[in-house]
């Protein structure tokens, strides 16, 4: 499996959990809405994620009367095919957005005008920054844990390469202070009916914009790539900043360190079903 096939396969396995994750959310205001349905997993506010920037969007429908109307129609049923003019103008890199089924035409609504109206400017990071971490799921002890918490573990300082390092530009490495993911999962203890169970195991861990990644237990446990696996919250001597912090996720042993994370929020342990 070639780089390029590795990057598109985990995006869409991000944003297939987030789908899987989504529930019912009733009416809220827009940027509350936008967090809880996982709105940033694919979009910020003035750059490009996977999707378009929410700036972007407001651009494209500056103007148009029916902006809000139109808009709320496609997050809630998606944007097949109208979408793929955003990737071909390189400002997303899926083709179209997905369905949101979650997502009410009601809310729908509100989110269309939050976007048009106020989700370009949404930039105040310390909205998502987040001081402990959540161990929660198949796991015999619950865990929640401080930044204080996190140093009690066996300590990890290692030079890690910048998120999305694969580009053209000669990468400057960057010293984190953190620790594994395994020695906190371990601690917490995973609990499962069968021995055979913890093969099945996934580690889905969530941001408090809802980005999410996955791993399996065997690959953070019996592969180089769990050799990797950090959180780390200190970055050349000095805490994460709000666009960060104050907890982070790296996984150093992927090219490129693709399956990155800032604003760590919970980990979750789930047995995946046969």
């Amino acid at each position: 499996m070639n780089e390029s096939t590795l990057k598109n396969w985990r995006l869409k396995i991000t944003v297939l959990a987030m789908i899987l994750g989504s529930g019912q959310v009733l009416a809220a205001d827009g940027f509350e809405l936008a967090q809880t349905n996982g709105c940033f997993v694919c979009h910020q506010a003035t750059t490009k994620r996977i999707g378009p920037s929410f700036s972007d969007i407001a651009k494209k429908y500056a103007g148009n009367k029916n902006a809000a109307t139109q808009l709320s129609t496609y997050i809630v049923k998606g944007t097949e095919p109208n979408g793929s003019g955003w990737q071909a103008e390189d400002k997303a890199t899926l083709p179209h957005m997905p369905a949101n089924t979650a997502v009410t035409p009601q809310n729908g609504l509100i989110l269309a005008k939050w976007v048009l109206n106020e989700a370009g400017k949404a930039t105040d990071k310390a909205k998502f920054v987040t001081n402990k971490v959540s161990v929660i799921g198949q796991v015999k002890q619950p865990l929640e844990l401080s930044i204080d918490d996190l140093q009690k573990f066996p300590a990890l300082q290692v030079k890690m390469m910048p998120h999305g390092s694969l580009s053209k530009e000669k990468p400057v490495p960057i010293l984190v202070k953190g620790v594994l993911l395994r020695d906190i999962l371990e601690k917490a203890t995973i609990q499962t009916d069968s021995p055979y169970d913890v093969k099945k195991s996934a580690i889905l861990i969530t941001a408090s914009d809802g980005y999410r990644i996955i791993f399996s237990w065997p690959e953070v446990f019996y592969s180089p790539i769990g050799e990797g696996v950090m959180l780390f919250f200190e970055k050349d001597g000095k805490p994460l900043a709000d666009d960060e912090g104050r907890i982070a996720l790296g996984s150093l042993r992927d090219n490129g360190n693709y399956r990155y994370m800032k604003w760590v929020k919970s980990i979750e342990v789930r047995t995946i079903a046969d």
